[in-house]
């Protein structure tokens, strides 16, 4: 800190004026560089507001994605279960045909059997009477 010079009456009035100079200059410095990082303070919080804004969009939107795969996974699932059940049930219809066609079957093929041993047994019969 500056020291005032004494004049008859006191401190020198010059030295006190260019003191008083001196606080007021750093005083309005001051002041300007309080003033220009209020403003960047401002620019900066608007700045951080656009950001948080953007960062609520985000977690919005991946909410969203994220609950519209869970429903796209149910909705899946409950159609591959349906097409299960669907191919079940006609692998069991197909079983069940099947099967009676190889009953179906069986019987022509003892019917067919019976036939030919009947056919056969004429055949002989011919056979002999016309041997004779």
């Amino acid at each position: 800190m500056e020291k005032f010079s004494y004049e008859k009456n006191g401190y020198k009035k010059s030295d006190v004026n260019k003191f008083i100079s001196q606080v007021i200059d750093e005083t309005k410095r001051l002041i300007d560089i309080i003033k220009k990082q209020e403003v960047k303070i401002d620019e900066m919080t608007k700045e951080l507001d656009h950001y948080k804004n953007i960062e609520n969009d985000f977690t919005s939107a991946v909410k969203q994605m994220e609950e519209a795969k869970e429903s796209i996974n149910s909705i899946a699932k409950k159609e591959s279960d349906l097409i299960i059940e669907e191919a079940k049930t006609n692998a069991s219809r197909i079983v069940n045909r099947a099967l009676i066609m190889a009953k179906e079957i069986d019987l022509y093929k003892e019917k067919y059997k019976k036939e030919v041993k009947r056919l056969q047994s004429i055949a002989k019969e011919i056979e002999q009477l016309n041997i004779d």
